[in-house]
């Protein structure tokens, strides 16, 4: 999942929206896609991303049937980012 999301740009535009637009920041989430990304700095990446969206009061739960998932709302916008958890035992 990490992968298909920073294959799509989807973190640029994420980091974007907190100002955090550096290139050595952008790629430090880009270079964690590579197939051999460590899965504890992805969820670390992941954690930073989120506690950025809380600290703007932006963060939202998302929940389709079961606590699946999260995500961020953009200003003006719907719900964007990692639309579902990868399962346990794939790496996020």
């Amino acid at each position: 999942m990490y992968r298909k999301i920073a294959e799509r740009d989807t973190f640029k535009v994420l980091l974007a929206d907190l100002g955090w637009t550096e290139a050595s920041t952008i790629d430090q989430f880009q270079d964690q896609a590579r197939s051999d990304g460590d899965h504890d700095i992805r969820a670390a990446l992941v954690c930073l991303l989120t506690a950025g969206f809380a600290a703007l009061g932006s963060a939202v739960i998302v929940v389709t049937g079961r606590m699946d998932g999260f995500g961020y709302r953009r200003r003006g916008s719907g719900a964007v980012g990692l639309d579902r958890l990868a399962p346990a035992n794939s790496q996020a």
